[in-house]
């Protein structure tokens, strides 16, 4: 699944997300339910690598997976900002 994720990370950053200076969270509706989306997801792996410290986690995948989420959400409100219009999105 973490493969899945590197694959729609290529694909966003292949077209050319730009922005300058700080992303500003909730610049569209989209957008702003993928920065909210982001901040669970990056609180979540916040709390699983509390769990690894404890020696609970028996998946180090899972920190990989939620992290590569982060980064997958964020281009993906990056780019919703970018679009000229309504889209069904990267992948589809």
């Amino acid at each position: 699944m973490t493969e899945m994720l590197d694959s729609l990370v290529a694909e966003l950053e292949s077209q050319t997300v730009r922005f300058s200076g700080w992303a500003t969270p909730g610049g569209s509706p989209g957008s702003a339910a993928l920065d909210l989306a982001r901040t669970v997801c990056r609180r979540a792996e916040r709390r699983v690598c509390e769990l690894h410290d404890q020696q609970q986690l028996h998946n180090d995948e899972i920190i990989v997976y939620l992290n590569r989420l982060s980064d997958v959400l964020w281009l993906m409100a990056r780019w919703v900002e970018a679009a000229p219009g309504p889209s069904a999105g990267p992948g589809q």
